[in-house]
């Protein structure tokens, strides 16, 4: 027989003793997690409790009206800042039949190219200024709208180049909306992107060459839009001449020699001393008169030409051409019902009183 039966009574109790003190040290071991879970707790909320302490105004019953009041401000100063922007937006960008857009793009490009020639100006061959794309293609009826709305405002922006004068186009990269891209058809089922911004970004990018004054009147056109609005990404400016100019860059026109026949002294009078002798002896006044009135005959001496160095200083002045290279984007701004702003309702809109 085995010792367990032997002694049945002992290898019971050690049995149970065993599995007793296997659920104590679960107990013990649990206990101490929930212990530690408990500090962890207790530290992040006198964490808060403090932040909350730091806040202005303390946010108690005596301080939420001045809360209330803030959010209130901060509302109305929204609605106001998103007034503005959305006057922006145009009235309607409806879709319409893809074969309308072949007219529309030809009648763009045939007004810009009119006012380049007019002011003179240079664009690249054969350019569509963005939508080369289609020239041999129809875009998709979903994006007709935008692209309406994208003639319209680049038709405009190209104009406002033409008008600063001779100004050279060289380069127009227009990048895709969403709406252009296969497989997108969220405007026509009524699928709107779910995000937070306030507004849709169509990204232009255009490089010209002109005078500074030129580049000047550009960036000062798309600043002051009231109809469209532009934001400029990146602008980088470079000058015709990337070297230092030198002295011989300056071309200061050259000295006239002086003549021979006054001996290098023209200006004086014929007598050679300007009048700085004392008149010839006479006898009283009448040798006084006869010395004034020889000093009155004196000529007076040539005054030198002036001298117009802005010519021969321009060419080292910045009278150079600059290379100019803008990354904008044409902003879209969502319609208020789909802008949530802080207050009573979830949009603008809902929070009109």
């Amino acid at each position: 027989m085995s010792w367990i039966q032997e002694n049945k009574f002992t290898s019971a109790l050690a049995g149970v003793t065993l599995v007793g003190s296997a659920a104590l040290i679960y107990l013990s071991v649990q206990k101490s997690g929930d212990a530690k879970d408990f500090r962890n707790n207790t530290k992040k909320m006198e964490a808060t409790e403090l932040k909350l302490q730091q806040s202005v105004p303390f946010p108690n019953a005596e301080n939420r009206e001045v809360k209330q009041e803030n959010v209130r401000a901060f509302r109305d100063a929204a609605v106001k800042l998103q007034d503005k922007l959305v006057a922006y937006r145009p009235e309607s960008m409806e879709d319409f039949p893809t074969t309308q857009f072949g007219p529309m793009l030809n009648k763009y490009r045939e007004s810009l190219n009119t006012a380049f020639e007019e002011s003179k100006g240079k664009v690249p061959d054969n350019t569509f200024y963005g939508f080369e794309e289609y020239t041999a293609k129809q875009p998709f009826e979903q994006a007709t709208g935008e692209l309406k709305y994208q003639l319209e405002a680049f038709q405009w922006l190209f104009s406002q180049l033409a008008s600063a004068g001779d100004v050279e186009l060289t380069k127009v990269v227009r990048s895709k909306i969403d709406a252009e891209k296969p497989g997108s058809n969220d405007r026509r089922n009524g699928r709107e992107a779910k995000d937070d911004s306030v507004y849709e970004a169509q990204t232009l990018e255009i490089a010209f060459r002109g005078t500074e004054a030129q580049a000047q009147k550009v960036l000062e056109s798309i600043a002051n839009s009231e109809k469209y609005f532009f934001a400029i990404r990146t602008i980088r400016v470079l000058n015709d001449k990337t070297e230092a100019p030198t002295k011989a860059d300056a071309q200061v026109a050259a000295a006239q020699p002086a003549d021979p026949a006054d001996g290098g002294f023209g200006g004086f009078d014929a007598a050679g001393d300007g009048g700085f002798f004392a008149p010839a002896e006479g006898d009283g006044e009448e040798g006084a008169a006869d010395g004034d009135a020889a000093a009155d005959a004196t000529p007076e001496p040539a005054q030198p030409a002036a001298m117009d160095d802005t010519r021969d200083l321009m060419p080292i002045l910045g009278d150079e051409k600059v290379n100019v290279y803008l990354q904008m984007e044409l902003l879209v701004f969502k319609p208020k019902s789909d802008v949530k702003i802080p207050g009573k309702g979830g949009s603008a809109a809902d929070n009109e009183e």
